[in-house]
């Protein structure tokens, strides 16, 4: 079995350790890289609301010391918040599907304004659920996109919408290949480029990912 992961390999060792105990290959590449976009740092904000880690690198890079309280859309971007030594008042319970993590938000919230640093590629999800009067909306990041020839693969996961789009404008899916989405923003983007999906993570993490795959190994 040979699987694609849209995951550079430095940043997923948990995964090449448990492809290379199970014998199964992996070609792992990330289609996206970030930079840093020059913003002004939020005042008087009482809630800063990070979407992911790389929100939680580029806007505490900026703005390393506020007095707000910090969310986070997960668990994966709590760890990365807490990796800085400051810890998250509020955490989505399935990051996998954003709608739910906006609504617990949003009633979370209450009537406090909210800063959202994001990317220039960003759905808006989280955001988009909160009422204008309340938040801002600031590209801290940008989103570029790399080009490879992936050969093919049995299977095929994809860890972004991002990631899903810069793939598929060099790349082609064989018809008789699995697709992985990582939650249901990418299972959305890749639907609407015509792919048709076998399995959207609800848990959007690499441990999830290897619990889906010990089960296809055991059959």
């Amino acid at each position: 079995m040979i699987i694609f992961l849209s995951k550079d390999a430095e940043s997923c060792p948990e995964w090449i350790n448990w492809c290379a105990e199970n014998r199964i290959q992996t070609r792992c590449f990330s289609f996206i890289h970030f930079e840093a976009a020059p913003f002004n740092c939020p005042q008087d904000v009482e809630v800063v609301f990070f979407t992911s880690p790389r929100s939680v690198r580029f806007f505490l890079e900026a703005c390393p010391e506020t007095n707000a309280s910090y969310a986070c859309i997960g668990k994966g971007t709590a760890d990365a918040l807490a990796a800085t030594g400051k810890q998250a008042a509020f955490i989505g319970r399935n990051p996998a599907n954003p709608e739910e993590v906006a609504t617990q938000f949003h009633s979370w919230l209450g009537e406090r304004n909210v800063f959202f640093p994001i990317s220039d590629q960003s759905l808006k999800t989280i955001s988009g659920a909160i009422p204008a009067a309340q938040k801002q909306e600031v590209i801290v990041y940008r989103t570029g996109e790399k080009q490879q020839a992936i050969e093919a693969c049995d299977w095929y996961v994809f860890t972004s919408p991002s990631n899903a789009r810069a793939f598929l404008k060099t790349n082609t899916l064989p018809a008789s290949s699995g697709v992985v989405a990582w939650g249901k923003s990418t299972e959305r983007s890749l639907k609407d480029q015509g792919i048709s999906v076998t399995k959207t993570l609800e848990d959007s993490s690499l441990s999830a990912l290897i619990h889906f795959f010990e089960q296809i190994v055991a059959r």
